[in-house]
Formats: structure tokens, C-alpha cells, sequence
């Protein structure tokens, strides 16, 4: 039915975005350099307000040209792109954008860590956390702070220096064999891949919720993922249910039961906004609301995913860019 245009090879996500858009997509085609223009597609791009606004303005003469924005973390804009297209699929959930014309997506999980077996009982797996990533970034030493003393456990610092990054299959089985898989924010956002590639190997992930926003049930609706306000919270939670094997397992299977369920209801969420635009005009309805003309929103925004740790922490990052900038 649609025609992928894809502007970059190899997004992370590629292989979740093909399994969720399924039959919807006919053709996979490159193209890399912002120009092929066609009826009946859907462009896979990401940095909007890097590009060129003329190649995104030619969509809008075109019959059923859907838009797929990838990478947006930051919400760096470039959302007047979005009006020329029959409809607009995104990552990272934000209140600012309008669902009238805006279909907000999961981040899925990165290329080569989708379900590859049936998942291991929760009792019969070794570790009982894992994390494998950069750790002294937003929340993350807090983190590490409370669960180093729980064992067994395997955790590996890609940022330390002389440590190498786990390959994707070795992750994969890492996950595969742990229990919990603490899912803290990433670099800017509390959604990263890492919560997927948890549900997708079977581990029970715990992901983070701020006071002032529950960004995961405003994403997948109603869930059973486990969220924690301070990691010191994950870890007494993880201490009592390895205490109890059978819960322990009934947590499992009910969280592994929802994310099959609710990877189905995506599909099928794509699938109704696509069919439901078909041949309908480019929308007139703006894709932000007014806020979105708000001096410093983009920072209100995404200091709504930050603890107050990881506010110092991202201040401190900016402040040394900085002064490195005015050295330069």
C-alpha cells in the first residue's frame, strides 16, 4: 500500500518499524539525500529542523504521503513540516502535539533484539538485575548506587574506560537470563530502547515516573510495567519479590501477556490511521498546540523527565559545552 522511503540506512529502529507498519508497507526504498517525492509513501526521516523545508512543502501536492519522524528526543522542532503530509507518526509522547494529526508510536526496541525465543521463567533465570550501558549520566548513579548490593548481578559501564559495548546478541541474552531489568531515563528522556528490549527478552523492566509526569501510561495506556519514584524503591521492590518465586513468575508472565497484546494493538493503531486518511487532503489542524510558541518550552518539557540528580547532572553537562565553546 505504501511505498518506505528510507533517509537513512541504518536507524536503530528499522526492524521495529517494519515489523509494526507489517503489509501497510509495500516497497522499502533508500534514499538518503532528502529527494525522491512520491504518491503513496511513507518518508522515514529524523533532524526536521536540520533539512531543507522545499523537500518537505513537495509532499503536500502528493496523494497519501505520510511521515514518520524518528529521533526527536530533544524536541527540537521543525513541526511545520508535519502540515504538509496526509498524516504524521512520531516517538517520544509529548501533550504539545495535537492527535488529530499527530500519531504518537513507541520507540520499540533497537535492531537485533526482538523475541528470538520463548522467554525463561523469571525464578530460572541468573541475574537477578542486569544493566549494561552508560552509567553516570541523568539518573543513572542513583541507580547503580542502590543496586549494587543485590546479587546476583551482572553490570557493565560502556562508559567506563577500556569497557567495550556488549554485541547485540550478547545483550540479548544477557537480557534473556535476568530477571529485572531497570530501565532509567536516557539521555534526556524517560523513554529509551532499553524498556522494549526488556519486554521483548522476557525480563521484568522498571522504569522511572516523575511527579509531575506519568510519561508511560501516557504512552501505552494502562500497564503493568513496574515504575518506581527513587531507586532506592526498586531496590526494596526487588528484594521482596525474589522472596517469592511464584509472584515473581506471575509478574513476569502478566507483563509478557500486555506487551504481546499491546505490540497487536499498535499494529492495529497504525494500520486504522492510515486507512482512515487515505485520499484524504494534507490536515489543516495545527500539529502543536499554542504552547508550543512559549519561550523555553522545550526545556519546561523535558524537565518534566528529569530528578532533580539528573537536572544537575544535564546543567553541569551544558554549562561545561559552554565554557568549552567560549575557549574555542
Amino acid at each position: 500500500m505504501l511505498t518506505a522511503i528510507w533517509q537513512k540506512d541504518d536507524f536503530r529502529e528499522r526492524e521495529w518499524v517494519t515489523q509494526m507498519f507489517g503489509s501497510l508497507i509495500s516497497e522499502h526504498i533508500a534514499d538518503g539525500s532528502n529527494s525522491i517525492v512520491m504518491d503513496d509513501c511513507l518518508l522515514i526521516d529524523q533532524y526536521l529542523h536540520t533539512k531543507r523545508g522545499e523537500y518537505y512543502r513537495a509532499f503536500r501536492s502528493h496523494r497519501n504521503a505520510f511521515l514518520l519522524h524518528l529521533s526527536d528526543e530533544q524536541f527540537h522542532g521543525g513541526y511545520e513540516a508535519y502540515a504538509n503530509f496526509t498524516g504524521v507518526f512520531r516517538n517520544y509522547w509529548s501533550a504539545i502535539f495535537n492527535p488529530a494529526s499527530v500519531k504518537i508510536l513507541p520507540l520499540g526496541y533497537a535492531n537485533g533484539l526482538a523475541r528470538r525465543v520463548e522467554p525463561k521463567l523469571a525464578s530460572e533465570r541468573q541475574y537477578l538485575w542486569s544493566f549494561a550501558g552508560e552509567s553516570s549520566r541523568a539518573s543513572r548513579p542513583e541507580m547503580v548506587a542502590a543496586l549494587k548490593g543485590i546479587s546476583p548481578h551482572l553490570f557493565c559501564a560502556t562508559d567506563k574506560k577500556g569497557t567495550v559495548a556488549l554485541a547485540a546478541d550478547t545483550y540479548r541474552e544477557l537480557l534473556e537470563d535476568t530477571v529485572f531489568a531497570p530501565c532509567p531515563m536516557g539521555r534526556l528522556n524517560l523513554e529509551c530502547f532499553r524498556l522494549y528490549e526488556a519486554l521483548e527478552s522476557g525480563a521484568i523492566p522498571i522504569v522511572e515516573r516523575r511527579a509531575t509526569l506519568d510519561y508511560f501510561t501516557k504512552l501505552l495506556g494502562p500497564n503493568p510495567i513496574m515504575e518506581i519514584r527513587s531507586w532506592a524503591g526498586a531496590r526494596d521492590k526487588i528484594r521482596s519479590l525474589a522472596a517469592d518465586p511464584a509472584r515473581l513468575n506471575q509478574i513476569q508472565r502478566e507483563i509478557s501477556s500486555w506487551w504481546d497484546v499491546h505490540k497487536q494493538t499498535v499494529k492495529n493503531n497504525i494500520s486504522h490511521f492510515v486507512i482512515s486518511r487515505i485520499d484524504s487532503a494534507t490536515s489543516d489542524a495545527s500539529a502543536v498546540k499554542w504552547i508550543y510558541n512559549l519561550p523555553c518550552w522545550q526545556l519546561i518539557e523535558l524537565a518534566r523527565h528529569h530528578s532533580g540528580p539528573a537536572m544537575i547532572r544535564r546543567f553541569g553537562i551544558q554549562t561545561t559545552r559552554l565554557i568549552g565553546g567560549l575557549h574555542n
